[in-house]
């Protein structure tokens, strides 16, 4: 008990990649994820609302 055995310490040879801990990485993985949906969203929603705005000039 007391260890901790989320992060992970990489050697490769004589190289160290940094440690890490693997439960913020998905966490930071995973709200990166929700803005980038969240701003193809509403930039496809802006793309419709302005299109819609055109067809309606047009009439």
């Amino acid at each position: 008990l007391g260890e901790v055995i989320d992060f992970l310490d990489v050697f490769w040879g004589r190289y160290h990649w940094p440690a890490f801990n693997v439960a913020d990485s998905a966490i930071t993985i995973g709200v990166t994820l929700l803005f980038i949906e969240m701003w193809r969203t509403e930039r496809n929603n802006s793309e419709k609302n302005s299109a819609t705005a055109n067809k309606e000039k047009e009439s």
